[in-house]
């Protein structure tokens, strides 16, 4: 994935989403299929994420800078929000749940970005009133689909 040509290629995504709250730590994995595109100056994981029912699906984006300085994920379908990650530094987003929106604070702790080894690993803090909500790790893996 070398040399900045745009490109589109179908692709299987492993996602392994890790955080604590407190001493409790809780554990999402997602397997899919979806496409990535180098534009340039990110990569871009298109996926759709299928709940069980009656829950909507939803179509999730992923754009991670080839600088590692941030990663702006964008959910639209049953679950809709923008989550914007910046290395080192406090931003302001909304967010919705199956409960209403929610207002948080989200300091990026670390941004990794290797799409010659199919991996992009991002860790952040969410934080509510001032104080630490959780810990999060996201680590997404990449192979060609068949």
């Amino acid at each position: 994935m070398q040399g900045g040509a745009v490109f589109i290629k179908k692709i299987l995504i492993e996602l392994t989403g890790t955080q604590r709250y407190g001493n409790e730590d809780a554990m999402i994995e997602i397997s899919t299929f979806g496409t990535i595109r180098d534009d340039g100056a990110a990569y871009v994981l298109k996926y759709r994420e299928e709940p069980e029912p009656p829950a909507q699906s939803v179509d999730v984006t992923v754009r991670i800078a080839k600088d590692e300085s941030y990663v702006h994920m964008t959910r639209n379908g049953g679950a809709t929000g923008t989550l914007l990650i910046e290395k080192e530094k406090r931003q302001t987003s909304n967010y919705s749940t199956g409960f209403g929106e929610m207002l948080m604070v989200v300091y990026g702790r670390s941004i990794k970005a290797n799409a010659d080894e199919g991996r992009f690993e991002f860790e952040y803090d969410i934080e509510i009133n001032g104080a630490v909500a959780s810990e999060n790790r996201v680590l997404i893996e990449i192979t060609p689909a068949e």
